[in-house]
């Protein structure tokens, strides 16, 4: 299986080594239009980091997201939270909560959480290609299959993926 992540921000690196846990046998791509992976993260929070809030205090969701609540808890269902800190913390990356509730590197640098994700992308055999500004995707298999092919601007055809996921979670290749 062949895999196009499109944006290495957190959310596209997040999901190429979450598929790459799941089925390490598959071939993992992220295409990135800028210079730099990671760019957001790397100034998020003042250049610290705020990785979630701890929710305390917060009725309902509505509260912290009021255009989103119903989206956001069907996937606080699937991974909240709790989830997101656990998984930093199993990486190494010892955590702090503020009295705001905000979540944030015990170092207070947002250069340990981009530094965390591309050690993971690199340790998993996840190519990371910058400089790639995607230009349209589609259908490389009649509508039957779910392969898809990517196309660069100032570039051609890449080779079709069978899966691929852009950085805010939707699916963009299709199913295997």
């Amino acid at each position: 299986m062949r895999c196009a992540i499109i944006g290495a921000g957190a959310a596209g690196c997040f999901a190429a080594i979450a598929i790459k846990r799941f089925c390490p046998q598959a071939e993992v791509s992220i295409f990135e239009a800028g210079r730099k992976p990671l760019a957001k993260v790397s100034v998020t929070g003042g250049g610290r980091c705020n990785l979630t809030n701890t929710f305390e205090g917060i009725r309902s969701l509505a509260e912290a997201y009021p255009r989103g609540e119903r989206l956001m808890k069907r996937l606080f269902h699937v991974f909240g939270h709790e989830d997101a800190m656990a998984w930093f913390e199993a990486e190494g990356v010892r955590l702090t909560v503020q009295p705001d509730h905000c979540v944030f590197p015990a170092s207070q640098d947002a250069m340990e959480i981009v530094g965390t994700l591309l050690r993971l992308v690199d340790r998993h055999g996840i190519r990371l290609l910058t400089g790639h500004r995607v230009a349209r995707i589609e259908r490389t298999d009649g509508g039957e299959g779910g392969a898809f092919g990517v196309y660069f601007a100032g570039e051609g055809l890449r080779p079709a993926c069978r899966r691929g996921f852009g950085g805010h979670g939707r699916l963009q290749c299709g199913r295997a």
